[in-house]
């Protein structure tokens, strides 16, 4: 009896031991499944925003085939200022948005970059946006790139 209840112990062990291995196997290849799925998604995302870009990309090609002496300035600037109304739908669509400072704001850390100091202007407090020096962007509530700023002092 004794030596019955041993094997039936041993074979117990030997189950449980063998289930633990397949559920780590099984762990490892979600774990593995998981990081492929994972870098998949990165590049289809890289791939569709590359896609999104490849017609501005296009337009930049035909201004600089241009020929200046056939074009006035005025036209190229139009031209451009197309280009860039292009590559702004691209962000929009793409959930990038664009943010402005006001002198008088509030200085936010979060969404301002602060250049430098100056002197505090007419009706702006101190420690607040004195002028605005670059837009910023966000996306989804992410600062992609801050506002850059001067702050009263």
């Amino acid at each position: 009896k004794l030596e019955n209840e041993i094997q039936q112990l041993k074979n117990e062990r030997d189950d449980a031991k063998n289930r633990l291995l397949l559920t780590i196997a099984d762990y490892q290849n979600h774990v593995r499944r998981t990081r492929n799925e994972v870098s998949d998604a990165r590049q289809h995302e890289l791939f569709e925003t590359a896609k999104k870009l490849v017609d501005v990309l296009d337009q930049f090609d035909r201004a600089l085939e241009v020929d200046p002496s056939k074009v006035s300035g005025e036209n190229l600037l139009k031209g451009l200022s197309m280009v860039r109304a292009q590559f702004l739908q691209v962000f929009e669509r793409m959930g990038v948005k664009r943010i402005e400072a006001k002198p008088g704001d509030a200085f936010d850390p979060k969404l301002h970059e602060a250049l430098l100091k100056q002197p505090a202007p007419a009706g702006v407090a101190v420690d607040h946006v004195a002028a605005q020096l670059q837009p910023g962007y966000i996306m989804a509530d992410r600062t992609v790139r801050p506002v850059k700023v001067s702050v009263a002092q």
